[in-house]
C-alpha cells in the first residue's frame, strides 16, 4: 500500500511486541476480572458507587481496546510485518507451489515469521 493510498491517520502507530502483549493481557484478562470482582463485592455490600466505578472502568478498558485495535490494524497493513518473501509458481493442476524463501533478517526471538507471497510470474 503506497503512502498515497493510506488514508488512516493512525497508520504507523504500532505498539512494540512486549508492550502490546502486556497491554493485551491486561485488557483481555486482568481488567475484566478485576471489574467483575469489584462489581460482585460492591453489589453484596450495597456500595453506592458501583455504577460510577463500573462506568469508569469500562471506559478505560474500551479505550485501551481501541488502542490495541489501531496498533493491530497498523501492523497488519505495514510492510514491516514481513520478514521476507516466498515465491510461488503455478503447477499443472492449478495449485501454486513455493519454490524459494528469502529473508534479509530473521529475529530468533519472534514467535512467528510472516512472509509475503509473491507470484513468480509477476516478479
Amino acid at each position: 500500500m503506497s503512502n498515497e493510498e493510506n488514508t488512516n491517520p493512525a497508520s504507523g502507530f504500532v505498539l512494540s511486541g512486549p508492550l502490546y502483549e502486556k497491554v493485551k493481557w491486561f485488557v483481555v484478562i486482568v481488567a475484566p476480572a478485576l471489574l467483575t470482582l469489584y462489581f460482585t463485592i460492591a453489589t453484596i455490600l450495597n456500595s453506592s458507587h458501583t455504577a460510577t466505578v463500573m462506568g469508569i472502568g469500562t471506559a478505560i478498558i474500551t479505550f485501551l481496546g481501541v488502542v490495541l485495535g489501531i496498533s493491530t490494524s497498523s501492523y497488519r497493513t505495514s510492510p514491516n510485518r514481513y520478514v521476507g518473501e516466498t515465491y510461488l509458481t503455478p503447477t499443472d493442476d492449478g495449485w501454486k507451489r513455493v519454490y524459494n524463501v528469502t529473508s534479509d533478517t530473521i529475529d530468533p526471538n519472534k514467535k512467528e515469521l510472516v512472509f509475503k507471497a509473491v507470484d513468480s510470474q509477476e516478479s
